[in-house]
């Protein structure tokens, strides 16, 4: 993992660019340089050595053909770097060399070769050109922000916050009050600051954008292939599947921790890896501190591993909250992400670099409850919760607050279930879950891994019929057929709506019914005021809305 900053036009400055990659150093403590390339292109990178940690896999990587920056993992470089071994001199054992390596053999459609997570800027020497892709799934961020004919690219927003004056992107606010949505497609909450879209490759030449094209797309993967109706056969399928993505996964020269709770989708993880011997030999479970709420810590398995496990408090949360918002840059999904953050601080400190998350798996294999009765895919279904729930429906805008730009959403598929997951793993769910945990690992200097966010094995989930993923008594069925701890699926709901009912919360949600800049553009006093008696005298069991609010008011009080 790495942080990059790219600074191209006719008025860039060598200075401003090594000033602006500097606050990118929490993304890579090992390493930082900054390489002018030409008058109109300056490469800036901090690096977090996990794979060959020589001082030659440093960045920006230069071969005589192209300059690579790259902020990632490429998890199937070893098999690259055996297929090319014929074609390229190799000088390092690095995945950034692979990276070299396959443009240099690919070209642009280098990008469909590798397997991982990524955002890479390449400039090619000969062609004078400069080439930047991310990652299938977003994984990795990538940032821009164009000042007059110069471009600016880094892998977080604040830098770009730094070269000129900035405001709120108010159809992204009003699409995060009417839909539960964060970010869609290029934009960001900031209106001056885009985002390089995920399974895509940008060419820039002559101080501009040439081309932009995507060079996956998951519905397109699926137009050729049969579904599975056979558990046999999908058995067979998934064995392969499930071993290759323990080889790609386990390739680290630091030490491998993993996010752990009770359920199914960690002691997969826990047992496929450590099947052999304990690759994974630290375990990082986070609980809390509120009234009749449960948390994972009472439901852990025993384990030989070395384990880490913390009940947190609303008075951490409130405390840290202000350093989070800093970190998140935009809003983020409420007390878990500050928990997240937390516990891979404690892996930081106990020399693990990197960690192993079970992100992915209920929408991947279908774990949630609400797959089961599906009766519209709109976009009021982003809304809801993963048990079905939604936040207060009502508009809390002011009467003059008003976009009509609705999100769009595109359903590839001819049926609902494979909708539903498909908008979950490409359109809100999981795009916003990736930035909040590239921001609170990355801001720990630690590498966070999904597994079963392996670009391969969503594809062939896909291929399955819904009566193998889930049932009215069964969720992820095919996990189960693997490794099956007699788990059932539960939702250990966060501390959040019980800690907006404490003293402390309720302090801080008066005073912003108060006065706060929230209503400057965006709420109105009356209707949010009448919102909050409704929410602590009726007893709401959902409490985004109310996170959203408190959310808002830190966002705007911290970058404005």
């Amino acid at each position: 993992m790495c942080g990059i900053f790219v600074s191209y036009g006719p008025d860039v400055n060598f200075f401003k660019n090594k000033k602006l990659t500097n606050m990118l150093y929490h993304r890579g403590p090992d390493n930082q340089e900054n390489h002018k390339i030409n008058d109109e292109l300056i490469f800036g990178h901090t690096r977090l050595s996990i794979i060959d940690l020589n001082k030659t896999s440093n960045q920006p990587f230069k071969d005589g053909y192209s300059i690579i920056l790259f902020n990632g993992m490429i998890y199937n470089f070893m098999e690259i770097k055996k297929q090319l071994t014929s074609k390229y001199n190799f000088k390092t054992n690095s995945d950034t060399e692979v990276i070299s390596a396959a443009y240099k053999n690919w070209g642009e459609s280098c990008f469909e070769h590798l397997n991982g997570m990524f955002s890479i800027v390449i400039y090619d020497i000969k062609k004078k050109k400069i080439i930047i892709a991310r990652d299938r799934l977003g994984i990795k961020p990538l940032y821009f922000r164009k000042i007059k004919k110069n471009y600016y690219f880094s892998s977080e927003i604040k830098p770009l916050l730094k070269l000129a004056s900035y405001s709120q992107d108010l159809n992204t606010v009003y699409n995060y009050f009417k839909y539960s949505f964060y970010e869609n497609k290029n934009d960001t909450f900031f209106k001056e600051i885009k985002q390089i879209l995920p399974g895509h490759y940008y060419t820039l030449k002559n101080n501009k954008f040439t081309s932009i094209k995507n060079y996956w797309k998951l519905e397109d993967k699926l137009k050729a292939t049969k579904k599975i109706f056979s558990i046999n056969e999908a058995k067979e399928i998934f064995k392969e599947e499930f071993e290759r993505i323990k080889k790609y996964y386990l390739r680290s020269d630091k030490e491998i921790g993993l996010l752990y709770s009770s359920g199914l989708d960690s002691n997969f993880i826990l047992n496929l890896f450590n099947q052999e011997k304990n690759n994974i030999s630290l375990l990082l479970t986070f609980g809390f501190k509120a009234k009749n709420i449960e948390d994972e810590i009472g439901y852990l398995q025993n384990n030989s591993i070395k384990n880490f496990n913390y009940k947190f408090s609303i008075d951490e949360l409130l405390t840290n909250a202000q350093n989070v918002q800093l970190e998140q840059e935009m809003p983020w999904g409420g007390p878990n992400v500050f928990f997240q953050g937390a516990l891979l601080q404690k892996a930081k400190k106990l020399d693990h670099r990197v960690v192993l998350s079970a992100d992915g798996a209920d929408e991947i294999f279908g774990g949630y409850d609400k797959y089961l009765n599906i009766n519209k895919i709109s976009s009021n279904y982003i809304n809801q919760a993963i048990d079905g729930t939604v936040p207060f429906n009502k508009s809390l805008f002011k009467n003059e607050f008003f976009f009509k730009k609705k999100i769009d959403l595109k359903l590839p598929f001819k049926n609902k279930f494979d909708n539903a997951r498909y908008l979950d793993i490409s359109f809100s769910k999981l795009p916003r879950n990736f930035r909040f945990s590239d921001r609170y690992s990355m801001n720990k200097s630690v590498e966070l891994r999904y597994p079963f966010l392996d670009h391969i094995l969503i594809e062939n989930s896909f291929r399955l019929e819904k009566k193998l993923m889930i049932n009215k008594t069964e969720n992820k069925i095919m996990l189960r057929k693997f490794f099956n701890n007699k788990t059932k699926k539960r939702h250990i709901n966060s501390p959040q709506t019980q800690w907006f009912y404490e003293t402390k919360l309720k302090k801080i949600m008066s005073d912003i019914s108060k006065e706060s800049p929230i209503f400057d553009i965006v709420l109105d006093k009356k209707k949010t005021k009448n919102y909050f008696d409704y929410f602590y005298k009726k007893k709401r069991n959902n409490s985004f809305k109310m996170w959203q609010i408190y959310n808002y008011d830190l966002w705007l009080k911290t970058f404005f």
